[in-house]
């Protein structure tokens, strides 16, 4: 059975072992997609069925206030958009299990699979996919695999015996409510869920089981049209699966135990464990000391690369190319755990390690502490200039090295680093000092550093981020395809939305790629930033005149690009004489508060001017007029402030319609309606 959403044509698939069971899948339907969104079901249209008129889901219907229609007896042209929904997607499972050759049996799977499929994409002429009109989310096609095709599965019991570290199993779609696939076992005739796994998608699986039966599917199933389904050339499908292959990783020492593989876990944990031993970072300390000891946990994650300031390793390439120099990578391996601190820091004993004392005293610093990463700095520093390294003043990631034998440069980034000498011999004798003061390891091809792909050419580097730019088109291609290439550009400045974290992180990507590699779109990128420059800051104010005791209620809503950030609402202990005089005070309230967030925004977003927007034009008059007072005498002096700012121009002040003053809610009791938009336009 299947349930479509008539707004955002999101689509719920329910194998049935019988009819009988279709309206308990529609009332789960219905009670999921009520949690799921803000609005609530109104109206149902069904087929003129049985399964539907029952007087359980009559009794349903009327105590849920939903409106139930049925579709007129052999008039299929009423219910014509879920019938074309069912053919389309019966029509992707039956090309899927034909093409995958996965057994018949399993036709539950592809109609989940076409079902997923269908509402990650684009219909007709929307311009949203079903997923995301419901879910407000872009949806993530990182988990979209071939169906049916071959999966290395994990297996977590491989330790214990001699068994494969992996199984080959079949791909039948994403799980459902968990982080994961779905695969199907032939040899244990099981359905498997898991996570870890590596894809073979230009293999289909080989272990189809031969069907003796057929699978007659519902005739809400029943096929007229048959959607074309493309293959991608096989080098994109080859460096999208490299790209979006991942393995999550648990939060806590609980998870990983619970996790298949825990066993994996508990192995790094020894081996963690093994390796701060070694490094003599701590010593038992007594538990008089327990109340001032940090807690300690475990971080179960992988290390990814970080994009640091690359124009001194531009530098240093340059050098190396230009003078013909060696040139090698490293990474420190426990970098922090090399340096000593200098006060004395006590920790409990990690979750799951009892042949510890209770509390620990640290003898050099730990992963987590904040002044870990100085330390290491300070360390680092040390071993350099004992070598004989002197660090650049204005760049304290760059070092050069100039002796009888030779000069060389390096360039560090936490503890990642790249280093070039002036012959072979220096190179070696300078790897071996720096490696009888740390823990290295050499890479001797230049390949990959800070995210930046280095090919060594004819003369120099050839630098790229393939990957980057690969990863930042993937994010929405959908709007991509759909753009039309300018010749020119021009800035407009306007009011806008809130910005949100996945368009500042497009724009992080395109600055940083701007940096590295590709100076001809920088300043592109630098357009498509924030403007910090108009509205950074929005003020509305308003204010209710002639309250209860006559005493006006005042309140603002300040919006940092969009994003709301402070507000407030007060009672006015003078009396105001007027609309005017009521919503002038209110500017001096809301006035001392952008006062303030401004001077604590500078170092952030750099200068900017607050603007404050209020629906009475008198009143946003009079604060703009910086010369005679004769309608505004007899308000007392502090609550001119507004007037002062504005003709410092620390302020800005503009007027809007009542219909978009988003502090009207902080000054009267509103209808429920107007509360809903007064909310949607605040958190917008």
């Amino acid at each position: 059975m299947l349930v479509q959403d008539h707004f955002s044509s999101l689509v719920t698939v329910y194998p049935l072992r019988s009819k009988s069971e279709a309206g308990a899948c529609l009332i789960e339907w219905i009670k999921k997609f009520n949690n799921l969104t803000k609005y609530n079901v109104k109206q149902v249209r069904t087929y003129n069925a049985g399964e539907f008129l029952a007087n359980g889901m009559k009794r349903f219907f009327e105590e849920s206030g939903i409106t139930h229609k049925t579709i007129v007896p052999y008039e299929h042209h009423q219910a014509g958009k879920i019938e074309q929904t069912n053919r389309t997607i019966a029509e992707a499972a039956r090309s899927m299990l034909i093409d995958s050759r996965v057994d018949v049996s399993l036709w539950p799977y592809a109609f989940q699979q076409a079902v997923w499929v269908f509402n990650c994409i684009v219909h007709g002429m929307a311009i949203k996919t079903p997923y995301e009109l419901v879910t407000g989310r872009k949806p993530s096609l990182d988990v979209l695999r071939v169906f049916g095709c071959r999966a290395y599965v994990h297996n977590p019991t491989h330790k214990k015996d001699l068994s494969p570290k992996a199984r080959e199993l079949v791909h039948l779609g994403v799980a459902e409510n968990s982080k994961g696939w779905v695969f199907w076992d032939a040899m244990l005739k099981q359905v498997v869920r898991s996570a870890s796994v590596v894809f073979d998608e230009d293999e289909m699986g080989t272990t189809r089981t031969p069907s003796t039966h057929s699978i007659e599917i519902s005739n809400l199933f029943d096929p007229s049209m048959l959607r074309e389904i493309a293959y991608q050339d096989k080098a994109l499908n080859v460096m999208a699966a490299a790209c979006s292959l991942h393995t999550d990783s648990p939060s806590t020492y609980s998870e990983a135990m619970a996790s298949g593989d825990h066993h994996e876990w508990e192995e790094a944990m020894k081996e963690e464990l093994g390796s701060l031993r070694d490094m003599d970072i701590w010593e038992s300390a007594g538990d008089d000391n327990l109340k001032q000891a940090l807690g300690c946990r475990w971080v179960y994650t992988v290390k990814r690369n970080q994009q640091g300031d690359i124009t001194r390793l531009q530098c240093l390439l340059t050098v190396a190319a230009a003078l013909g120099w060696e040139i090698q990578t490293f990474d420190v391996t426990t970098a922090y755990l090399h340096s000593k601190l200098d006060e004395s820091i006590y920790v409990k004993m990690p979750q799951g390690e009892t042949n510890l004392p209770r509390v620990l005293k640290l003898k050099k610093a730990l992963y987590g502490l904040k002044q870990a990463g100085r330390c290491w700095w300070n360390h680092l520093r040390e071993v350099l200039k004992k070598i004989g390294f002197h660090s650049n003043p204005e760049d304290q990631s760059t070092y050069t090295y100039e002796q009888v034998d030779g000069k060389a440069m390096l360039w560090v980034h936490v503890d990642d680093g790249v280093m070039g000498a002036s012959s072979v011999v220096l190179l070696s004798k300078l790897k071996s000092l720096l490696q009888s003061e740390l823990m290295l390891k050499w890479d001797d091809e230049v390949s990959s550093i800070v995210g930046i792909t280095i090919r060594k050419i004819d003369g120099g580097f050839e630098l790229c981020q393939l990957a980057l730019i690969g990863k930042l088109c993937s994010l929405d291609a959908s709007n991509i395809t759909a753009s039309q290439p300018l010749s020119s550009m021009e800035l407009v400045l306007g009011e806008a939305k809130a910005i949100d974290k996945e368009y500042l992180s497009q724009i992080g990507m395109l600055l940083y790629i701007a940096q590295a590699t590709r100076p001809d779109i920088m300043y592109a990128s630098l357009i498509l930033r924030p403007h910090h420059g108009q509205d950074v800051l929005n003020v509305f104010v308003d204010a209710n005149w002639g309250g209860e005791g006559s005493r006006s209620q005042h309140g603002y809503v300040g919006l940092l690009w969009g994003a709301p950030i402070m507000w407030n609402s007060k009672r006015k202990t003078c009396i105001a004489s007027s609309t005017c005089q009521a919503e002038y005070m209110a500017m001096s309230f809301a006035s001392k508060a952008c006062l303030w967030i401004s001077q604590g925004l500078i170092g952030v977003a750099g200068p900017f001017t607050p603007t404050l927007l209020s629906d009475n034009k008198a009143a946003v008059q009079i604060a703009g007029d910086s010369g005679s007072r004769k309608n505004s005498r007899h308000i007392r002096r502090e609550f001119h402030l507004t007037n002062e700012l504005v003709a410092t121009n620390q302020i800005r002040i503009r007027w809007i319609s009542t219909e978009k003053q988003k502090a009207d809610i902080m000054t009267k009791a509103l209808g429920k309606i107007k509360v809903q938009q007064f909310y949607e336009g605040i958190f917008e």
